[in-house]
Protein backbone atom coordinates (compact mmCIF):
# COMPACT_ATOMS: atom_id res chain seq x y z
CA UNK A 1 0.00 0.00 0.00
CA UNK A 2 2.67 2.65 0.74
CA UNK A 3 4.73 1.91 -1.84
CA UNK A 4 1.37 2.20 -4.47
CA UNK A 5 0.40 5.32 -2.94
CA UNK A 6 4.43 6.71 -3.44
CA UNK A 7 3.89 5.51 -6.89
CA UNK A 8 0.61 7.56 -7.36
CA UNK A 9 1.77 10.60 -6.11
CA UNK A 10 4.79 10.63 -8.03
CA UNK A 11 2.68 10.13 -11.05
CA UNK A 12 0.45 12.37 -10.32
CA UNK A 13 3.88 14.94 -9.27
CA UNK A 14 5.83 14.16 -12.76
CA UNK A 15 1.73 14.97 -15.01
CA UNK A 16 1.43 18.62 -12.48
CA UNK A 17 4.66 19.27 -13.56
CA UNK A 18 4.57 18.40 -16.97
CA UNK A 19 2.01 21.07 -17.94
CA UNK A 20 3.24 23.24 -15.53
CA UNK A 21 6.64 23.50 -17.82
CA UNK A 22 4.56 23.37 -20.77
CA UNK A 23 2.84 26.57 -19.99
CA UNK A 24 5.85 28.34 -18.14
CA UNK A 25 7.75 27.88 -21.57
CA UNK A 26 4.81 29.17 -23.01
CA UNK A 27 4.69 32.23 -21.25
CA UNK A 28 8.64 32.65 -21.50
CA UNK A 29 8.67 31.76 -24.99
CA UNK A 30 5.91 35.11 -25.07
CA UNK A 31 7.93 37.38 -23.24
CA UNK A 32 11.22 36.63 -25.36
CA UNK A 33 9.47 37.17 -28.26
CA UNK A 34 7.91 40.75 -26.57
CA UNK A 35 11.45 41.98 -25.53
CA UNK A 36 13.21 40.58 -28.79
CA UNK A 37 10.66 42.61 -31.27
CA UNK A 38 10.37 45.51 -28.24
CA UNK A 39 14.41 45.76 -28.98
CA UNK A 40 14.07 45.59 -32.70
CA UNK A 41 11.90 48.25 -32.93
CA UNK A 42 14.50 50.34 -30.33
CA UNK A 43 17.67 49.64 -32.07
CA UNK A 44 17.02 51.77 -35.73
CA UNK A 45 16.09 54.16 -32.65
CA UNK A 46 19.76 54.46 -31.81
Amino acid sequence: MGEGTGIDLIGIDLYGIEMFYKFYIFLIHDIIKDIFLYHLHIDPVI
